[in-house]
């Protein structure tokens, strides 16, 4: 079977491989390791390494120089065993953090960010809300919450930057690439309903 993930058409990588290649992987039932490697196949890796193609490919191609993907796996097989359905499990790989609803959702893609005008990244922010603002147009919208110590009390926001996609959160400074990973993929769930 073919799959697209990130532009690339590549053939899924077998379970063998990606049980051979994680030791904590060889210990679980097969159930685990089917869940597992089934989203492994299907989410984009997190890393420039990785060039968007599926997390299965960058684990058995780039050995362990993608940094982050032992990780992401341990998270995976961790939440196959709590018998959630890959369809969400190859969305919370890479996006561990909560949903908070009220915040946004479906079309348009509502992003909340909160910062400062003191923060040393407000160059970097301004960079990120360009890149995804030229990226998606009017597919997103955006509040932006500056020095707003309730609402961040209210959401446990303890840091700037902190951005909210449609009430999924991400702490701290995101690149354009992560936060438009994750917006495209609203916009698809979103499309496919």
């Amino acid at each position: 079977m073919d799959m697209a993930v990130g532009g690339n058409s590549l053939k899924p990588v077998p379970p063998d491989r990606i049980v051979q290649r994680f030791q904590s992987l060889r210990l679980e039932s097969k159930e685990t390791q089917l869940a597992v490697v089934s989203a492994l196949n299907l989410v984009a890796g997190p890393c420039e390494i990785c060039d968007e193609k599926p997390l299965a490919h960058c684990a058995v191609e780039h050995g362990h120089a993608c940094i982050v993907v032992d990780r992401l796996v341990d998270r995976a097989i961790g939440l196959a065993k709590s018998g959630m359905p890959v369809d969400q499990l190859k969305v919370a790989i890479n996006y561990p953090d909560i949903w908070f609803p009220g915040m946004g959702e479906g079309v348009p893609v509502h992003m909340h960010l909160f910062t400062s005008d003191d923060t040393p990244f407000v160059e970097d922010i301004v960079q990120i809300q360009t890149e995804i603002s030229d990226r998606f147009g009017d597919e997103v919208t955006w509040t932006v919450h500056r020095n707003d110590a309730q609402r961040q009390a209210d959401l446990g926001v303890r840091a700037v930057p902190t951005w909210f996609v449609n009430g999924h959160r991400f702490r701290g400074l995101q690149s354009a690439r992560t936060l438009g990973r994750f917006v495209a993929y609203e916009l698809t769930v979103k499309a496919g309903e």
